[in-house]
């Protein structure tokens, strides 16, 4: 520091003098009162959170830190049975320090009780795992958790909580439900085959009534065919505990059974909570399986165009490439929706035991046709066997419709698929599309008389034994009236009604396997 003296006529003087200033207070240091922690007699450690060490320097402080953590002032931590000295230290830039001193004491509480866990598994009745199960526990608290993909699930409840725990699924109404499962409710109906599980009598009780019957049969084949989507008054699936033993398992609907777990007042772990799985519809077992083995084996069907398609309008037969015995089948056709504007599949003259309108059911704005068809029991069907006809209306002549209307092995809810016998592995389709059948001559084909009133004769000759289609069109391309019949070498005659036939011109078309012939008559 430079000092400057001056007097009154001006004259200085001038000296110099050098002050030093020193730090030698240590920072101040305040560190959180002691604690103890309480905790259940199964645990060993807690997190304990801290309020922080206080600390103020005239000069300010630099750093502040402690021997357990890498929080500085802030030594909250997870900490465990015993006491645990935690030493804080404040020190300035100059170096000068304090220190204090924390005491964490945790210790064991008998009286304090931890969270309950509660876990298991979701299998079906044929082991397979049951995963995104909605598991409702509802109670003392309520809350809500899902099983995994191995069909696991578990929760954690605060000790001594009350409630019950219910699961549920309602989704994918399709899964697992097949023809298979039509045919074995079925047998069982009839008696044949009687099921040898009371989770198997549960899954059948589509509408759960309490009664297995042929209604049950009705609402699951609408299931597999599209044409509904859901079951009312019952769930997607079911779920049993898996410990409850029925008083009549070959009787089972007349029995209640429980779909939940009621918990009073929960004090241990229980572990082994499982749930047995009851797909509705499934019978057979595949509910949940990623896909289902097929046989190598094929079944060929044929699908024969059967009109000339001059008009746009084409029937095609439906056979078997081979004669086999099944139990049933289940098809998808897709169709262009912008090429047909017209399809209707024909089940009057099919030689299917049973067939109906109810078999087969068509998504219009997809473009699919779905058929199914089943029996108890093995049907056997020949290669000159009807299994049914498709008739399409397109919007232009096509003299080959393979584009427009293709099979599909993988269908759009399952995979095409046939049924010998109930114990044995599905059997693949495959789908092959004839060529249309050319106009034969030598069939000698004539109509006596024509015009006609309410009847006429039809007579026509054939090279050998087999069996023909004879199909009457009215002159717009609409299919009045088809009749298979079983022909002889030779000459053939039938007698054909025209009585309820509307007046006018009509087209009669007799096909075989290599050929038709087309007649005109007139109906007065």
């Amino acid at each position: 520091v430079e000092l400057t003296a001056t007097d009154g006529s001006g004259n200085s003087s001038t000296c110099t003098s050098e002050v030093t200033v020193e730090d030698n207070i240590d920072p101040e240091i305040h560190c959180p009162e002691n604690v103890q922690v309480s905790i259940p007699i199964e645990e060993s450690e807690v997190f304990v959170e801290l309020d922080p060490a206080l600390v103020w320097d005239n000069c300010g402080i630099t750093t502040v830190t402690n021997n357990y953590n890498s929080g500085g002032e802030n030594a909250s931590d997870w900490y465990t049975l015993g006491t645990t000295v935690v030493e804080f230290i404040a020190e300035d830039s100059i170096g000068n320090f304090s220190v204090c001193e924390l005491s964490i004491t945790v210790v064991q509480d008998t009286s304090i009780q931890g969270d309950v866990l509660i876990s298991g598994f979701f299998q079906t009745w044929a082991g397979v795992p049951v995963n995104q199960v909605a598991v409702y526990f509802s109670g003392d608290v309520d809350t809500l958790f899902y099983s995994q993909i191995d069909g696991f699930y578990s929760v954690e409840l605060p000790f001594g909580l009350s409630g019950s725990v219910s699961p549920a699924k309602d989704t994918h109404w399709i899964d697992g439900v097949s023809t298979i499962d039509l045919i074995l409710i079925q047998r069982h109906i009839l008696q044949l085959q009687l099921f040898d599980s009371p989770y198997k009598f549960i899954a059948a009780d589509a509408n759960n009534d309490g009664v297995i019957s042929t209604f049950d049969l009705v609402l699951l084949q609408g299931l597999i065919l599209g044409n509904i989507d859901k079951i009312d008054g019952n769930a997607s699936w079911r779920f049993l505990p898996a410990e409850f033993e029925f008083q009549n398992p070959d009787n089972p609907l007349v029995e209640s059974w429980p779909e939940f777990i009621f918990y009073e007042s929960l004090e241990e772990d229980l572990l082994s909570e499982d749930w047995v799985a009851v797909k509705t519809g499934d019978v057979s077992g595949d509910a949940g399986l990623s896909g289902s083995r097929l046989s190598d084996r094929k079944i060929p069907i044929k699908l024969k165009d059967l009109s000339k398609g001059s008009d746009g309008q084409h029937l095609l037969k439906a056979s078997l490439g081979r004669s086999v015995s099944i139990s049933g089948f289940q098809l998808e056709f897709w169709y262009d929706t912008e090429s047909v504007n017209e399809i209707e599949v024909l089940h009057s003259h099919s030689m299917l035991p049973g067939f109906s309108k109810d078999n087969w059911f068509i998504e219009t704005q997809k473009g699919l046709i779905r058929i199914v068809w089943y029996q108890p029991v093995p049907f056997e069907i020949s290669t000159d066997d009807v299994l049914f006809y498709i008739k399409l209306g397109m919007n232009e002549i096509q003299h080959k419709i393979g584009q427009q209307v293709q099979f599909r092995k993988n269908g759009s809810l399952w995979v095409s698929r046939a049924y010998k016998n109930v114990s044995d592995i599905p059997l693949s389709l495959h789908v092959s599309f004839d060529a249309q059948v050319q106009e034969m001559e030598s069939l000698n084909a004539q109509l006596y008389p024509n015009p006609s009133f309410d009847e006429t004769s039809l007579s026509f000759h054939l090279p050998g034994d087999k069996t023909v289609q004879i199909l009457i069109f009215d002159t717009a391309g609409n299919l009045i009236w088809m009749k298979p019949y079983v022909g002889k070498r030779g000459e053939n005659s039938l007698l054909i009604s025209s009585r309820d036939f509307p007046s006018g011109m009509y087209l009669l078309n007799i096909v075989t396997d290599e050929g038709f012939q087309t007649v005109e008559f007139v109906k007065y």
